[in-house]
């Protein structure tokens, strides 16, 4: 799986969620064994309705094992704190999210913690995000 932590209003946003359809699409014949999962980042835009837009908005509603969960406060929280403890901070700051994607194997362990900050869609920096993501999630299948 790999995971990161997205506030479907944030600027930034997109351009992680379309890393990690890049991500996946590098995969190849692996990508139907690698979920992608990003997980509300504030409760501020948590209902499922901002979930949705962010999704049709950056064409996400067709790829296949693309989750974008939300919860209860207590719940998001609880999340929040679990990883946080890997990566202390994460959720500071003006735009929330995190630059970090994990990379969770089949027994639920995190292999990887992949820090970048993607940028614009023409940049080399980005594709090179994608394809880190694509790497750390191949080594960490079974």
């Amino acid at each position: 799986m790999l995971l990161t932590f997205l506030d479907p209003v944030c600027v930034g946003c997109p351009q992680i969620a379309q890393q990690l359809h890049a991500a996946r699409t590098l995969l190849g014949t692996n990508s139907n064994r690698v979920a992608l999962v990003a997980i509300a980042a504030t409760t501020m835009h948590s209902r499922v309705t901002f979930l949705q837009s962010f999704d049709r908005s950056q064409g996400l509603t067709k790829v296949p094992d693309w989750q974008f969960l939300t919860g209860a406060s207590a719940d998001l929280e609880r999340t929040w704190s679990t990883y946080e403890q890997v990566s202390p901070n994460m959720m500071s700051g003006m735009m929330v999210h995190s630059e970090i994607v994990f990379v969770i194997d089949a027994t639920g362990r995190i292999r990887w913690a992949v820090r970048d900050a993607p940028g614009p869609a023409t940049t080399s920096a980005q594709s090179s995000f994608a394809v880190l993501l694509a790497d750390a999630a191949r080594q960490s299948l079974p």
